[in-house]
C-alpha cells in the first residue's frame, strides 16, 4: 500500500485462500482485531487495529506477498516494536517489553 510510510512484508508464502487465516493470526499475536474485510480479483486488503493504531494487511496475488502497512504516521511508529514481537514470536521469545503496539 501505497501511505509513504514504513511496511514490513510478512510473508511470500501465504496464497489467496490461506490469507484469512494468516492475517487472523497475525493480527491475534499482537493482540488486536480486523475491522474491515475488502477482497477484489488481485488483492485482499483488510484494516487492522493495532496498538490503537490502524493498519492495512494486504495481500498482493501477483507475487508481492502480504504486507502490513500502516495507514498514517501514528501507525508507522509502531512498525519496529510490531516487527520485533512478530521476529520473536517465529523464534519462540517473548517479544521484548512494552514495544509491541506501543510507542515506547
Amino acid at each position: 500500500m501505497a501511505s509513504g510510510h514504513q511496511s514490513l512484508r510478512l510473508t511470500r508464502q501465504v496464497e489467496w485462500e490461506a490469507f484469512p487465516e494468516y492475517a487472523q493470526a497475525v493480527v491475534a499475536v499482537l493482540g488486536d482485531a480486523i475491522v474491515e474485510r475488502v477482497d477484489s480479483f488481485a488483492e485482499r486488503v483488510w484494516t487492522a487495529t493495532i496498538g490503537g493504531a490502524s493498519f492495512w494487511i494486504a495481500l498482493d496475488d501477483w507475487g508481492l506477498g502480504v504486507s502490513l502497512d500502516p495507514q498514517d504516521a501514528e501507525a508507522s511508529r509502531l512498525i519496529p516494536g510490531i516487527r520485533d514481537a512478530l521476529v520473536a514470536r517465529r523464534e519462540g521469545r517473548s517479544p521484548p517489553e512494552g514495544r509491541c503496539g506501543s510507542q515506547g
